[in-house]
């Protein structure tokens, strides 16, 4: 197992091209590539449209008592509920795909992550 200085390990930006979209039916979430990235864990489509919206940096919330966090993979809102799912982990690390190492594939995610929390939390 080779190890990657922290440093030197790719982020979502190096593997996630914007902007995002959403899949014609269902709720996944695809970059610019074809490559799956999260999936929504709810229905109402408008709401998917506009937070989609504000990751691609095309809208911004208002709502300032809406906040969002990240814990074990999922984006939840401030009432602890799951917004979505960070996925894509078959692409980051299978052979043929990018074929990367579990700690830098866990360090694309976390930093997608991040990224979709200061989006979201992010007001005018």
């Amino acid at each position: 197992m080779r190890r990657i200085h922290k440093s030197n390990m790719k982020t979502f930006k190096d593997i996630y091209k914007f902007p995002l979209h959403l899949a014609k039916y269902g709720s996944w979430v695809w970059d610019d590539n074809d490559q799956f990235v999260f999936q929504f864990e709810f229905e109402d489509k408008e709401k998917r449209k506009l937070l989609l919206d504000v990751i691609n940096r095309e809208k911004t919330l208002t709502n300032k008592e809406l906040s969002f966090s990240h814990e074990k993979g999922y984006i939840l809102d401030n009432n602890s509920i799951e917004v979505l799912l960070i996925r894509g982990w078959g692409n980051l690390t299978g052979q043929g795909a990018h074929n990367l190492e579990a700690e830098e594939a866990a360090n694309i995610q976390d930093t997608f992550a991040d990224y979709i929390i200061k989006r979201l939390n992010k007001r005018q």
